[in-house]
């Protein structure tokens, strides 16, 4: 099948637009650039360009490694002990970076050391592969796309999360920004700061924290407070996949029970066997709500084709238990055609102690200071 490429390549006129000034050199082989009112410390082989985005967790950057001539990104994760959860997340998007081998799911190359020393540092830098633009981006711009997109977008996204779930870990924070691009059509997820690993099998339902993400694109059973596993990302490619045909988010509430309001307007309220819900006080309001009946899904995606109306109404389903595994997804006719067994393997690195990272009564400061000195060494 031959795709178009994509002729858009995202500025954020927010921030890739900005001017970045000129370095200042600090010694010990290191340079500073002032971005985003802050300092971001690199290497001195280390040319930074432009700011491709800013959050809660960090800056990024793209740059130029002038020893290789290779254009990369550098993700500065800042001010990591001041908040210890934070930084647990930070220390788990670094494990999940280096645990992962696969093609569309991004990898990390280097972690920068800091010249603070182990135990002074304050920031971590990390260096990957730059891509020109992100699924959010694209689908916010004025780029056309035709279904050859979608259906190469998809298949790429679950192929990364097959990897993901093989391994025993979920994403949780699935959502276009999340989905990185080229032109050629590229595709890498990343953004495993909320990911958990090593805690489901593919019948266990968990007690897993409830603030996970983006609420347009949250599974029900997590808006509920109820127990979750590897299929509330399903319901995330479902959501992203009608984003896609619509070219606007399918859910759009306000705040958790409004969410819900909005989802049951498109599904109808759950009916049936609710037993998915394990939280009573949600149980209780999801069997007192008003019965609504489901929207024609044809209806709802008016210009679709029937098979990729099919494959989004085998996601986005109330109960978990009914939605489509990554292997099912892989295999419904909107994206069989591109499946190749072949190029499907696990290549999986030593797995990281997450009974250490996920424990109840979390990290001190300086065992997660440790962690994170082992990673920066082992990268060096």
């Amino acid at each position: 099948m031959s795709v178009p490429l994509l002729v858009y390549h995202c500025k954020n006129p927010n921030m890739s637009d900005r001017t970045i000034g000129a370095p200042a050199a600090i010694g010990g082989r290191k340079k500073v650039y002032k971005i985003v009112q802050a300092n971001f410390e690199v290497d001195e082989k280390y040319d930074v360009l432009s700011v491709l985005g800013s959050g809660a967790y960090g800056v990024v950057a793209a740059a130029l490694d002038t020893s290789t001539g290779q254009s990369v990104a550098i993700k500065k994760l800042g001010m990591i002990f001041d908040d210890l959860v934070d930084g647990k997340r930070m220390l788990r998007e670094i494990l999940l970076l280096r645990y992962f081998d696969h093609k569309n799911i991004l990898g990390l190359q280097t972690i920068l050391m800091p010249r603070e020393g182990p135990m002074r540092f304050q920031d971590l830098y990390l260096v990957t592969e730059l891509f020109e633009t992100d699924l959010h981006k694209v689908l916010t711009s004025r780029q056309s796309l035709t279904e050859e997109h979608f259906q190469v977008i998809l298949h790429q996204t679950i192929l990364a999360l097959k990897h993901m779930h093989t391994a025993k870990v979920i994403h949780r924070d699935l959502k276009p920004a999340n989905i990185l691009m080229n032109s050629n059509l590229d595709v890498k997820l990343c953004d495993f700061g909320l990911s958990r690993g090593g805690v489901f099998s593919t019948s266990e339902m968990l007690d897993l924290t409830e603030y996970v993400v983006s609420r347009r694109y949250r599974a029900p059973e997590i808006l509920l407070a109820s127990r979750y596993n590897h299929l509330s990302d399903m319901w995330s490619i479902g959501v992203i996949a009608a984003e896609m045909a619509l070219r606007k988010p399918l859910f759009s509430g306000k705040g958790y029970l409004e969410q819900i309001e909005v989802i049951s307007d498109h599904l109808g309220s759950p009916q049936g066997d609710i037993t998915w819900i394990s939280n009573r006080d949600a149980l209780r309001y999801v069997a007192e709500m008003p019965i609504m009946e489901p929207k024609s899904w044809k209806v709802q995606l008016r210009g679709s084709s029937r098979t990729l109306v099919d494959f989004i109404s085998k996601l986005v389903v109330w109960d978990p238990r009914k939605r489509f595994s990554v292997d099912e997804a892989l295999q419904h006719p909107y994206i069989a055609h591109l499946y190749n067994p072949e190029e499907d393997t696990l290549t999986i690195r030593k797995e990281p102690d997450w009974s250490t990272i996920d424990r109840a009564e979390g990290l001190r400061e300086k065992e997660l200071r440790d962690l994170l000195w082992r990673e920066v060494e082992s990268m060096n």
